[in-house]
């Protein structure tokens, strides 16, 4: 099963106070650490960005977001869009680049409940949920471009309504027991957090 990869880098890091998808963790920027955790399991990774091009400069091939600035949504919309139009009918994995703690573990385990019929899937959509559905990482199917467009139209959409449609089917996963209490990045004070935390991880392996 192909199932390509894309990386939303299209927000406007207002908490952050600068494009948090170049902030630097371990040395690397945050997208790019993603995007190697997803090229393990998804190839070719994209990222969808507000404007065609900003980060190649990274080694990431950058695809403008239809609607840039109207939310998370429409970079979905524009990985689907560009995913049938490249690959043909098929699943995605989506994955933004602040989430710094996503694991290759996680990516496993969506992967493996997606159904084998490619053409004609039992569900459109894989991901984890506990109170609320987790949108990254998630896998959604090409069949469900004609829903996310409408809602889009509609201006009544977000990832919390796509996934809570029954038009969806998407498939519920309960939260690995690893999963962090913040797992993504919206501040500086998370990306400290997160650096002392690695930090504190390397000298525990040092000390092995």
């Amino acid at each position: 099963m192909n199932v390509t990869g894309y990386v939303l880098a299209g927000g406007k890091s207002s908490r952050f106070g600068s494009d948090k998808a170049r902030a630097i963790l371990d040395g690397v920027p945050l997208i790019v650490r993603v995007a190697v955790t997803v090229a393990e399991k998804c190839r070719p990774v994209i990222a969808v960005a507000d404007v065609v091009g900003k980060y190649d400069d990274l080694g990431l091939l950058t695809i403008a977001d239809r609607r840039p600035g109207l939310g998370p949504l429409t970079g979905l919309e524009t990985a689907l869009a560009h995913r049938l139009a490249q690959h043909g009918p098929g699943w995605l994995l989506l994955v933004s680049c602040d989430l710094a703690a996503v694991k290759a573990e996680w990516i496993d385990t969506i992967l493996r409940q997606l159904p084998p019929d490619e053409r004609n899937p039992a569900s459109a959509a894989v991901a984890f949920r506990s109170a609320f559905w987790q949108p990254f990482p998630a896998a959604f199917h090409t069949d469900l471009l004609p829903l996310i467009t409408a809602m889009l139209d509609e201006e009544n959409a977000s990832f919390q309504r796509l996934l809570s449609d029954g038009r969806s089917k998407a498939f519920a996963l309960p939260l690995p027991s690893d999963w962090p209490e913040t797992p993504q990045v919206n501040t500086p004070e998370d990306l400290k957090r997160l650096a002392i935390e690695s930090q504190d991880i390397t000298a525990g392996d040092d000390a092995v």
